[in-house]
């Protein structure tokens, strides 16, 4: 009798200290809803901060580039109208493509080259020439300087038609003044050269603007055939 009360002290005590055990795992374990609202929250808070870190994936730039005369590099003095896409990848770095033509020379810049050219006396010209095509692209390298201004960096490469000169010179011939020579002038080369850009960007027209920002460039083509340095200034939408 004596062991048999011992015995169920022994079984109740077992039993209350499992069901401690199993109430008290009840209580810590997560409940399924909170869990899921929770990892719902999280997930939230995860895609914001994305958000925010992440640029606009893609934009499209309109602008205008000045240029000062260069016979060498067959371009004119004025400016010209340059257009870019770009993809943004990551907050520091994009892709972009242009399309630039540069101002045509003055005939009377070629006219003077064409007299240094030739050795015969020119009586006579009818020439028509066109600015220089760029088509190219680039890396676009970002590091922001303070909250308004951001260091621009971009490299890459270009292709150009260039040097497009095309029409007649009478010219006279030394040796016997009453006869004239005709050349005929279709000129035209192209190539590829590297294109280098230093600059910065910055909101616009609002300091917290979002979308929109205005970017002032040195852009610099160095192939022999249209050297040039050039200021540019462009204005960027993002989508």
């Amino acid at each position: 009798m004596k062991k048999s009360s011992i015995l169920n002290v022994l079984a109740a005590t077992l039993t209350l200290v499992v069901f401690s055990l199993v109430f008290a795992e009840e209580q810590d374990a997560p409940n399924p809803v909170e869990t899921e609202e929770l990892g719902a929250e999280e997930v939230k808070e995860t895609s914001a901060t994305e958000s925010k870190e992440r640029d606009y994936d893609f934009y499209i730039s309109v602008g205008t580039s000045l240029f000062r005369e260069d016979v060498s590099s067959a371009i004119g003095d004025g400016d010209s109208f340059r257009l870019t896409f770009g993809y943004q990848f990551r907050k520091w770095f994009a892709y972009e493509l242009f399309e630039e033509r540069t101002p045509a020379l003055e005939i009377k810049s070629i006219v003077a080259d064409l007299r240094d050219t030739y050795n015969e006396r020119m009586l006579d010209y009818s020439l028509t020439t066109k600015g220089n095509k760029i088509v190219g692209h680039l890396a676009k390298f970002s590091y922001d300087l303070n909250d308004s201004y951001t260091f621009i960096a971009k490299v890459g490469i270009a292709y150009y038609e260039a040097h497009r000169i095309t029409g007649r010179l009478t010219l006279d011939n030394d040796e016997d003044h009453i006869q004239f020579s005709y050349r005929d002038l279709d000129y035209e080369t192209d190539g590829f050269t590297p294109v280098l850009s230093l600059g910065v960007e910055t909101p616009f027209p609002y300091p917290d603007s979002e979308k929109t920002t205005s970017e002032l460039m040195l852009v610099h083509m160095s192939d022999e055939k249209i050297n040039s340095t050039s200021l540019r200034i462009g204005f960027k939408y993002t989508f």
